[in-house]
């Protein structure tokens, strides 16, 4: 769900996130506690998209979470950015830095996909697969 700033914010303070960042690039990311459990106590599967440094924080909560990371190289990510235009010099260095912090990160995750240039319907069939491999276990 997308809310605006002053409410992400708001959120945050009260604890409503599993884990979250604010990013100065003008984005945050949270992951909220309501829409990750309701569909786990119902005995479903629940999807969450968390920020790189929260891996083993969310891995303490939920130790049976398959976590997959979806990594590009930082010159691939820097063209992104550049390219669609609506970052500062600022806001695109902040999201390198963390992208430069990658592989620090990387081992804590059960599966790391690269999505490079050319390479987005290659990384969504690896998501997918790894997505029905735990489907058919269940």
């Amino acid at each position: 769900m997308f809310v605006s700033h002053e409410e992400f914010v708001s959120l945050a303070a009260s604890g409503a996130f599993i884990e979250y960042r604010d990013f100065k690039f003008g984005m945050s990311y949270g992951l909220p506690w309501q829409q990750a459990i309701a569909p786990l106590l119902a005995g479903s599967n629940a999807l969450g998209i968390m920020s790189l440094g929260s891996v083993r924080h969310v891995k303490n909560i939920f130790p049976e979470a398959i976590t997959i990371l979806v990594n590009a190289p930082v010159t691939t990510i820097r063209n992104r950015l550049q390219a669609r235009g609506v970052n500062t010099h600022e806001q695109i260095e902040e999201r390198l830095e963390n992208a430069r912090t990658v592989d620090a990160y990387k081992g804590f995750y059960d599966y790391v996909i690269v999505n490079d240039d050319s390479m987005l319907d290659q990384a969504e069939a690896s998501i997918k697969r790894i997505i029905k491999s735990y489907e058919s276990q269940g």
